[in-house]
């Protein structure tokens, strides 16, 4: 016995038998020299005891993970307790110091020293209403965005006892909620500005019509002529802006291929030395290995307007560099140009030493119209432009910039494996192709432009019937009369429109060849990569021989 052996009680002490269960024993010695043994069966409290052990374990590695951490306030002693895993997220050392209120402050931004300061025993019940949101300054100079929240215990009488809460650095989830608003942002601009280049685009096509109908007569003078030539050079330009500004809003259209970004920037070097000041030394470490399915000719547009830029943010010269390289980006996400997906990238960047972007520039950099140069030194439609074009081919374009240090732009393309397939695009010279007095049916909702392109058609040698809805349309297609084309703008005011539209004429008029044309509506992008529709669509505005060459190339189709 353990009595007799050591000459005292040392009860209680614990005994493991066979059977698994954990026995407690209390000796107790009379006075008679006799001893009492009472054993009790805690095999229950052991393994609850172990459990709890687990339990706190496992919420130490989560907090840890999820960089949490738990604290309690006593209200009546002001003591402190915090979880090791909450000296963590401030950067300190598990139980390095007391934590006090006064070091607490210490370790909060001083901007946010009032907020935090004003949380104290008086009004705590405060703290179990509304998550406090502040900034910590780690000893390290790390700045971290932390958020409190804390639940009041009363007392027997109910007064306040005690505050238990947690602590959570929402940092990065917080940069990506600044980032996400960004692309929101973005994209609420974009859809605005589309709308703009629709109604733009409409009022442009018929100017530019009724310009190319003056000049098909023969009655003009040689200064009628110029003025005319002038005008319909103005139209071309205007619509380059809102071919930029479609370029923003993901809505342009695109004749992506295969492509080798090296050879586009290879082939760009003589035109980049014309285009740079001479005092701008260029460099270039294309290693990228990979292709891209892109629009060759709008990814070079890109890279020139980055290579503008540049220049206009080295006025006294400098160095502009253009990388390629392939990159692997592991894990979805968000970024401040744009949604970011998993994929392995061909990265294409432009990066001079020029002045540089503070954070206001860099924050609105690529919003159409924003500018830092002077008044009407530029349009600020160049990295817009560069942020839709690279959203519409499926990657994101990003900027790191220092002020006085320089600025670098990068566009991220999806790079193509080798059994994507090439999409195959062909130009077609344009030029003037006559009809043979078919009869075309064109529905199309803007009296001006309808009345406009009718005109045109006319003096192509087709006859025309015009409707404004598809119901005046539909009246048409099913009586006797035989329509040689149908030519319709996509999206029109109730009834059919968009790939309703074309789902219908494809249901019920199998036979009737169909011309669609547009000026800008989202219902276009709801077609995709829908090759067949995009071999069919006419963009507006268009010339006399763009059309000519499109209703004869319709016409003709099997």
């Amino acid at each position: 016995m353990r009595l007799a052996n050591h000459g005292t009680s040392a009860s209680p002490f614990e005994v493991a038998v066979k059977d698994g269960r954990v026995i407690q024993v209390n000796e107790q010695k009379m006075a008679d020299g006799s001893v009492i043994v009472l054993g009790t069966d805690i095999s229950n409290i052991v393994k609850a005891n172990i459990e709890l052990k687990k339990s706190q374990h496992r919420m130490a590695i989560a907090q840890q993970i999820g960089q949490f951490g738990s604290w309690e306030r006593d209200l009546s002693t002001n003591e402190r307790y915090w979880s090791a895993s909450l000296y963590t997220v401030f950067g300190l050392e598990p139980e390095e110091i007391p934590m006090t209120q006064e070091r607490l402050i210490e370790l909060v931004h001083p901007d946010d020293r009032k907020l935090v300061a004003r949380i104290s025993v008086d009004n705590s019940r405060d703290l179990s209403q509304d998550a406090l949101e502040f900034r910590i300054v780690r000893p390290d100079g790390t700045i971290r965005q932390i958020q409190s929240i804390g639940e009041v215990a009363l007392d027997d009488f109910g007064q306040p006892a005690r505050v238990n809460g947690t602590v959570h650095d929402i940092t990065e989830f917080k940069a990506i909620e600044a980032q996400l608003h960004q692309v929101q942002r973005l994209e609420a601009i974009g859809q605005l500005t589309g709308g703009i280049a629709h109604d733009f685009n409409n009022l442009l096509a018929i100017i530019k019509g009724n310009l190319q109908l003056l000049e098909l007569r023969d009655v003009l003078d040689e200064d009628d002529k110029e003025f005319l030539f002038e005008s319909l050079a103005a139209t071309d330009r205007r619509a380059d802006l809102t071919y930029q500004l479609l370029a923003f809003a993901r809505k342009q259209p695109l004749r992506p291929d295969a492509t080798d970004a090296k050879v586009i920037i290879e082939g760009m070097k003589e035109m980049l030395q014309r285009t740079l000041s001479e005092a701008i030394e260029q460099r270039f470490e294309l290693n990228g290995q990979g292709s891209i399915m892109v629009d060759p000719q709008q990814l070079e547009n890109a890279i020139l307007n980055l290579a503008i830029n540049a220049r206009d943010a080295m006025p006294d010269g400098g160095r502009l560099t253009f990388t390629i390289e392939d990159r692997l980006i592991e894990t979805d996400g968000v970024d401040a140009g744009g949604i970011v997906e998993a994929a392995n990238y061909c990265v294409i960047t432009v990066r001079d030493t020029g002045v540089g972007m503070d954070e206001n520039a860099l924050e609105h950099a690529f919003e159409p119209f924003f500018t830092s140069k002077e008044f009407g030194k530029g349009s600020g439609l160049g990295l817009s432009m560069v942020h839709g074009f690279a959203g519409q081919s499926h990657g994101y374009a990003t900027i790191d910039s220092t002020v006085d240090e320089g600025t670098a732009v990068s566009i991220y393309l999806p790079l193509i494996t080798h059994d994507d397939q090439a999409a195959i695009s062909s130009e077609i010279e344009p030029k003037t192709l006559y009809g043979d007095g078919q009869l075309i049916l064109i529905l199309e909702d803007e009296t001006a432009l309808r009345k406009t392109t009718a005109k045109m058609l006319q003096r192509l040698n087709y006859k025309i019937l015009q409707a404004a809805d598809w119901t005046e349309a539909s009246a048409i297609l099913e009586s006797d009369i035989k329509i040689d084309l149908l030519f319709s703008d996509v999206v029109l005011p109730g009834n059919l429109s968009g790939p309703e539209l074309r789902n219908h004429l494809r249901d019920n008029y199998p036979l009737q060849k169909v011309l669609y044309c547009s000026g800008y509506v989202d219902q276009v992008s709801t077609f995709g990569a829908d090759r067949e529709f995009q071999e069919k669509l006419l963009y507006k505005p268009y010339s006399v021989e763009v059309l000519a060459t499109e209703i004869h190339a319709a016409l003709r189709e099997a």
